[in-house]
């Protein structure tokens, strides 16, 4: 090849691998703005197997109960930790 055919075979390389890089970043863009950063995602993933320990620990509560009366009395234990926890958590946060 010639040193001029190279030379355009070059530049096209150049231009080809900037179009791409910018298509990249344009989506790497979009992603993060739909889905946020690793932080942002760690969070989530944390918090959802937070929320599944919870669930899985309120129901376990439950076994064993075979009256009306057992439910009862549980049900009123589990909705007093729920408001000890939330009101935990407020104090925690400094919400009023």
């Amino acid at each position: 090849y010639s040193p001029d055919v190279l030379a355009n075979m070059m530049l096209t390389l150049c231009y080809q691998t900037r179009f791409l890089l910018d298509k990249m970043i344009e989506r790497l863009e979009e992603d993060f703005k739909k889905n946020g950063g690793v932080h942002e995602r760690m969070y989530a993933v944390r918090s959802a197997v937070r929320a599944e320990e919870w669930d899985k620990g309120l129901f376990s509560r439950l076994a064993g109960v075979t009256t009306a009366e057992e439910l009862n009395q549980k049900a009123a234990e589990l909705q007093d930790l729920i408001i000890r926890t939330v009101l935990s958590i407020k104090k925690r946060k400094g919400w009023n």
